[in-house]
């Protein structure tokens, strides 16, 4: 059996859509993601794909990660579980995930932490606060160059000042620089 739960509203693209959306219900919607995120990050899972079509928002208003499918254990992680199938390896210098979404570490193929899905997150809240994705292009090639090598427009003036500081360092190039944990980002 594949049991899953029931989630009865739609996707954050869909949440997003329904009705123009204040910075302020974006933020309590997605604590609770950033809550969610945080706790695979303790138990060392990165997610690799966090994007609006993969958080659920049920008709209660809580939202939740979903989509799992390209999740892997960190780097030196450890869990103690039985395994039944041969566990499958991502080759170093794969990209996987969706190219709009991806850190300029995964955009790049080279080895990720979980400052990789906070830059991801920092992604789908800019794009849920400013109405646009901070990196797109006209290919998925120019859209991949951007994602790593140019910054992000600013927010809007009408955010506050702490949000905005909060997204620009979630969406750091540079992961030494930018949030280095979920709770961090929770808390900015």
């Amino acid at each position: 059996y594949l049991v899953t739960e029931f989630v009865d509203g739609g996707t954050l693209k869909d949440w997003a859509n329904e009705q123009k959306r204040t910075w302020k219900q974006t933020v309590e919607l997605l604590l609770g993601v950033a809550d969610g995120l945080a706790v695979a990050h303790q138990a060392g899972i990165l997610h690799r794909d966090i994007k609006p079509d993969n958080i659920l928002v049920a008709k209660n208003g809580y939202a939740k990660l979903a989509d799992f499918g390209l999740a892997k254990l960190a780097e030196g992680a450890s869990i103690d579980v039985t395994r039944t199938l041969p566990e499958g390896r991502t080759h170093p210098g794969a990209i996987v995930g969706t190219i709009a979404y991806m850190s300029p570490e995964q955009a790049s193929g080279v080895s990720l932490d979980a400052r990789s899905d906070i830059f991801s997150f920092g992604v789908v809240l800019y794009e849920m606060i400013a109405g646009k994705r901070p990196f797109s292009g006209a290919t998925d090639l120019e859209t991949l160059q951007k994602v790593i090598h140019q910054e992000a427009e600013p927010l809007d003036e009408d955010t506050p000042a702490a949000l905005r500081i909060a997204v620009e360092k979630a969406l750091a190039k540079d992961s030494a620089e930018g949030s280095q944990s979920m709770p961090e980002l929770v808390v900015d």
